[in-house]
């Protein structure tokens, strides 16, 4: 992976969100409640209003599939990282359950979670998902002659990368 320059995104919440969202057992987050769409949040209601036995019984399954491959997602994470593979952070929002914006805070705290340090989780949210994009982004880094896209925030996010959800301005 090194060798070839591909940058890995590990997506760590789409699935979980595809089980809760399917099985009818979403749990929203304070930022998903203030920011999320609320009529994508509103659809996934209507998932066990038509949901049989069949459609139970499979999202039970999928729940257990899903958390079984957790910790493997997790390791993966970590084995890439330390052989020196660029992380880029980003979720598959817009899948079910995995709700654009509020999502990304979901996704860094589960790569901090993994073991993944807060500075690399900041750079995997910045330099390096900018760089999926293009090999020399205008993005990603403060940089003179780089566009800037910048937020101020309340708190330290290397002490704790919860602290990026205190976006101050």
């Amino acid at each position: 992976l090194k060798r070839s320059g591909v940058i890995y995104i590990p997506t760590l919440v789409v699935m979980p969100g595809y089980a809760e969202a399917l099985g009818g057992e979403v749990a929203l987050t304070a930022l998903d409640k203030r920011y999320g769409d609320p009529r994508a949040v509103a659809s996934w209601a209507e998932f066990g209003a038509v949901a049989g036995d069949v459609e139970r019984s499979a999202a039970a399954t999928r729940r257990e599939r899903v958390a079984a491959g957790m910790p493997i997602a997790r390791a993966n994470l970590l084995a890439v990282a330390a052989a020196g593979v660029p992380i880029a952070a980003g979720t598959d929002a817009g899948n079910i359950g995995t709700l654009p914006g509020s999502s990304l805070h979901e996704e860094l705290a589960a790569m901090a979670g993994a073991g993944l340090g807060a500075r690399e989780v900041l750079i995997s949210a910045t330099r390096d998902a900018a760089r999926v994009f293009a090999k020399d982004p205008e993005l990603g880094t403060i940089e003179p002659g780089k566009r800037a896209d910048l937020l101020g925030l309340d708190a330290d996010p290397l002490a704790d990368v919860a602290n990026l959800e205190r976006i101050a301005l």
